[in-house]
């Protein structure tokens, strides 16, 4: 008598498949916390700074990162390359531009919204052909 094995459906199979190899991140933080941001930011910046690749870190927002950090941690020396959008909109399309050319080994990008499916899916491809991270600062209000 054969054996009958529990398969997934094709869509939920990719689908996990998808989540298991991600190359993004998120992160939400409270903006009403102040001290938590300060201190999750200086970590993050310098852990990616003390990252083995040769490639930098990259930081999309339409806020300085120094803007954000506290007083110690600005005097760090964090090197970061810094791509700022004027408009919130072109956050997105920044980060999936700087996930594509495979110059970063990390992007970091910080939004104050939730991403689209769509646009979460651009990110994740891009993230694949540059062969980089990406990781989504969140800050909720």
């Amino acid at each position: 008598m054969p054996v009958q094995t529990d398969m997934l459906p094709v869509e939920e199979l990719s689908q996990d498949l998808r989540a298991s190899r991600s190359r993004i991140s998120e992160l939400h933080i409270p903006a009403a916390n102040q001290m938590s941001r300060q201190l999750l930011l200086s970590g993050i910046l310098r852990e990616l700074n003390d990252n083995d690749d040769s490639r930098w870190a990259c930081w999309i927002a339409n806020t300085p990162v120094k803007s954000l950090l506290s007083e110690s941690a600005r005097k760090t020396g964090h090197h970061l390359l810094q791509v700022l959008a004027r408009e919130t909109r072109e956050i997105a399309p920044l980060a999936i531009r700087a996930l594509q050319s495979g110059r970063s080994h990390t992007v970091v990008v910080l939004l104050n919204r939730i991403l689209a499916d769509s646009e979460y899916h651009q990110l994740e491809m891009a993230a694949r052909k540059g062969q980089a991270d990406c990781l989504i600062i969140r800050i909720d209000s």
